[in-house]
């Protein structure tokens, strides 16, 4: 229970900007709150790592302030696109093997007609 409570608190503390990392240690500080606050469609510490710095370097030149909450909307919709991105794929792929299915089909047919007039 007292954790639950602690990682609440932490998520409302994560509504609030704060400072940007500045620092490796600072960074690794910032990152490891983040993922002990926030529930995260990965565990991986990498992948996690990987994606806060790129939200860092995304972010623009004159911000240097950021809330926790904001980086985990920001993965939690990258999540989301990335899924969707690949059902979109995969339908796309279906979507032309079966129109290269019926092309080949409809070939095949008229190779026959042909050899049948021939």
């Amino acid at each position: 229970m007292k954790k639950r409570l602690l990682k609440l608190a932490r998520q409302v503390l994560g509504l609030f900007p704060t400072n940007l990392p500045v620092g490796i240690t600072e960074f690794n500080e910032w990152a490891d709150s983040f993922v002990e606050t926030y529930d995260l469609p990965t565990t991986d510490k990498d992948t996690i790592y990987h994606t806060l710095a790129a939200i860092v370097i995304n972010s623009g030149s004159q911000v240097h302030r950021r809330s926790k909450y904001f980086c985990y909307v920001t993965i939690k919709a990258g999540a989301a696109k990335q899924i969707a991105g690949a059902v979109f794929s995969e339908i796309q792929h279906k979507r032309r093997a079966e129109a290269a299915k019926e092309e080949a089909a409809k070939n095949a047919n008229t190779k026959e007609l042909s050899i049948v007039k021939s």
